[in-house]
């Protein structure tokens, strides 16, 4: 089997984008052998670029391999589902077909995207700081490298560590609420 080299830009599907940003898409299976010339890389769709994802590991399986965990990872609720996914997206795939799985991590959003229905808990901080650095809401330096700590770690205590000095849990927790309360009023979550 012939591997491919994936280049500096994946596309998704548009309607892949918002479990991307919300974190329940970690992963995504490509047919046949790929592999990354980069760890950083741009995705969106054939319309526009969303942001950059760090790839954290890729494997190869045979579509027959793929797991509850793998289904998971990639945003489906069963294998199932995710099956009648990559057979329509691929109606010539085979069970013994070799796939690639890229997992990855959402490392920043450009200003620019526009996020469309992307519906958070009111309580998931991670989500919520995605969310405030994908619209421009008018954060200053210091609150924008707090969401992204916050976006990056998933809770206070743990962006804590990726700020310098300077920072406390207070002031973090206060950018989060911050957030929320613009990501509210302009009907975004």
């Amino acid at each position: 089997m012939i591997i491919r080299k994936l280049g500096r830009k994946i596309l998704f599907k548009e309607k892949y984008i918002s479990d991307i940003i919300s974190g329940k898409k970690r992963s995504t299976i490509r047919l046949g052998k790929l592999r990354p010339s980069f760890k950083k890389v741009v995705f969106g769709t054939h319309k526009r670029d969303i942001g950059e994802i760090i790839i954290e590991k890729v494997h190869h399986k045979r579509l027959d391999e793929i797991t509850e965990r793998d289904a998971l990872r990639d945003g489906f609720n069963s294998i199932a589902e995710l099956r009648k996914e990559i057979a329509r997206i691929y109606p010539n795939i085979r069970d013994k077909d070799w796939v690639t799985i890229i997992d990855f991590h959402v490392s920043k959003l450009y200003n620019n995207a526009v996020i469309k229905d992307v519906k958070v808990m009111d309580n998931d901080m991670t989500r919520i700081a995605k969310l405030a650095l994908a619209y421009d809401l008018g954060f200053s330096k210091d609150e924008k490298r707090v969401l992204g700590a916050v976006a990056l770690a998933g809770n206070v205590d743990d962006a804590l560590r990726y700020l310098s000095k300077g920072f406390d849990k207070t002031y973090v927790q206060r950018v989060v609420n911050k957030a929320r309360t613009r990501l509210k009023s302009r009907g975004l979550i």
